[in-house]
């Protein structure tokens, strides 16, 4: 059960990855947001580093993404080989498409 929680945030992630990469930004609810730090294409040119590592909305973004990747390894899920494609596909594409499509736009 972990494990379908941790792929329904990176659903939710990748959601907000994509809203805060490209134009789609300006027509969410991100998009009176301060631009320094939420839109990938502005923030880069603003963003502090440390060692190397730039901080802004998109990279500990992904970052996070990485470290529940890495947090899998660690879950079990139930069932045969093809309900568990399945289910994590179901639970990926139904929280992505309700975050980007629905929640992140602005009507």
């Amino acid at each position: 059960m972990t494990g379908y929680i941790i792929i329904a945030f990176m659903a939710f992630l990748k959601a907000c990855l994509d809203a805060w990469e490209n134009e789609n930004y300006f027509e969410s609810i991100f998009k009176h947001w301060n631009q320094n730090f939420w839109y990938k294409r502005e923030s880069w040119k603003y963003a502090k580093k440390l060692w190397g590592y730039k901080f802004d909305a998109w990279h500990i973004g992904w970052t996070i993404m990485v470290f529940c990747i890495a947090a899998l390894t660690f879950c079990e899920f139930p069932g045969s080989w093809w309900v568990k494609i399945l289910n994590v596909g179901l639970i990926w594409n139904a929280v992505f498409n309700i975050f980007y499509h629905g929640i992140f736009k602005i009507k």
